[in-house]
């Protein structure tokens, strides 16, 4: 039982992290996106885009 119980802690920590996760995803996109385009292209051209996406 004590093994379930663990599992159950487990699977109760898992659901709470999900939505969090969701608007994660999208700012975890906008960082490397925004990294390449800093390489890529200027400040100024990166936050041109940067305020069309948000």
């Amino acid at each position: 039982m004590q093994i379930d119980n663990t599992v159950v802690t487990d699977f109760e920590t898992t659901p709470p992290p999900p939505p969090p996760q969701d608007p994660t995803p999208n700012r975890p996109k906008t960082n490397p996106r925004k990294r390449k385009k800093d390489a890529n292209l200027p400040l100024q051209n990166l936050r041109s885009p940067e305020e069309k996406q948000a």
